[in-house]
């Protein structure tokens, strides 16, 4: 049961506890309290921050990837060394902003 929430949360990982509960609820037919979804999750290591993280990251990988791909398209073959750093933050190249 516990591996099937993993599971599940892998694929929705920004649900509310109460969504977790009815989850379990709705596979298992079991009702689980808060508190045990949330010892569950602490023993797991798993927080909203580290969630919130690993979405971001990977929207900055998707980001960066868009943003390459828009840039080889657009002039043939451009630099990807202008699409680094951090996420959707501009650079200085040359006294010029490029987004």
């Amino acid at each position: 049961m516990l591996q099937a929430l993993l599971r599940y949360l892998d694929t929705k990982s920004d649900i509310q506890r109460d969504e977790m509960i009815y989850f379990i609820w709705d596979t298992f037919d079991v009702m689980v309290s808060e508190s045990a979804v949330s010892r569950f999750l602490r023993r797991m290591s798993w927080s909203r921050k580290l969630v919130y993280f690993i979405i971001f990251m990977a929207n900055c990988q998707l980001f960066k990837i868009s943003r390459s791909n828009e840039l080889r398209t657009k002039d043939g073959l451009q630099n990807e060394t202008k699409s680094s750093g951090t996420c959707g933050s501009s650079s200085l190249q040359g006294g010029k902003q490029i987004n």
